[in-house]
Order: structure tokens, then sequence, then C-alpha cells
């Protein structure tokens, strides 16, 4: 069940919104549930273990639609985000040199970002650090600004 937002929603300092349902079984002290791992719970239609934890696909922990959620233990989600800190490595001095010869030529990114072995948007924030830009047939040329 996810109600609509309205502006007393609680939402914790780390982004997750908490419900409060005294009679859950997932409820914590204060009778607070959090809203992800309720909605998991009722989609499988049984409290979760203390061993399951639910993921949010996209990264976004007030988004708690059922298809942005996947139940996960917790080694394996462990596991996930080791995964993702080595994808978010510190740029060694060869990225550094490869991407300052790629990124001004005129190469898509379907063919520069798998290089790197890094997110386009962690390519376009290091570009933007190293002062380097794509050729304008590269990047969005909206107007947008100009007419408002």
């Amino acid at each position: 069940m996810i109600r609509e937002r309205w502006k007393n929603t609680p939402v914790m300092k780390d982004g997750y919104i908490r419900i409060y349902d005294p009679n859950h079984p997932n409820a914590v002290s204060g009778g607070y549930v959090l809203e992800h791992r309720k909605v998991m719970a009722d989609h499988l239609g049984r409290p979760l273990r203390l061993d399951e934890l639910v993921h949010h696909l996209n990264d976004d922990p007030t988004d708690n639609r059922i298809e942005n959620l996947e139940l996960d233990t917790r080694q394996s989600h462990a596991s996930y985000h080791d995964k993702r800190r080595e994808y978010n490595r510190a740029w060694t001095i060869e990225e550094d040199e490869l991407l300052v010869s790629l990124w001004p030529a005129d190469i898509p990114k379907a063919e520069i970002e798998p290089q790197f072995e890094r997110t386009w948007n962690a390519l376009k924030l290091r570009a933007k650090n190293l002062k380097i830009r794509r050729p304008d047939s590269q990047r969005r040329t909206s107007n947008w600004r100009k007419h408002r």
C-alpha cells in the first residue's frame, strides 16, 4: 500500500519514509516501519526476516513502488555495494589522460563508456573537473533559458 505523499510525511534523515503502524510485524520501537519494508512484506504476504533487505533499484529511497524494490540478503546486498564502490573508485592518471584524448573527439558515448567501466555521469563530471568539453554536436543545445 503506497499512499499519496503529503506535507507531513515522516522522512528520516537518510531519505527513507517511515509509517506509523505499531501492529505491523516489522515495526520497530515507537511503532514505525520503513515504508519500503512494509510494501515488500505486504507484497510477499509475510513479515520480512531480519536477514532480508529491500533494495531500491533506482537508488531513490522515496520511490517505494513494488517494481522498484528487490528483496535481497544482507550478504548479497553488501557485495552489490562493494561493486559500486569499485565502480566509483578514484581516477588514475592513465584514465585522466585517456579521457582528455577521447572526450573532445567526436566519439559516441557507447564507445567511450566501456573503456572506463564507469557511468556516463561519472565521465561527464570528471571531464567537467578537468575542464574539457565535448564538441557542440555531442552536447545538448537547448535554448530554453533564452525563451523564459
